[in-house]
């Protein structure tokens, strides 16, 4: 089923990121299924360092 909702909801539009580690996150509706996963880019290229936190609420 794909997905009805997918927004980012941190940092916010227009926030100014700065060096180092960045909280990223993503809204989306139905949630993912546990074999689904986001990847995140940084600069066109996967970050290796992003982890997951998923929250059903």
């Amino acid at each position: 089923m794909p997905c009805d909702h997918f927004s980012i909801a941190l940092p916010q539009q227009g926030a100014q990121v700065e060096e180092g580690m960045t909280v990223v996150e993503v809204v989306i509706a139905p949630p993912l299924r546990d074999d689904h996963q986001v990847r995140l880019l940084v600069n066109g290229e996967i970050s290796q360092k992003a982890r997951t936190a998923m929250s059903s609420g």
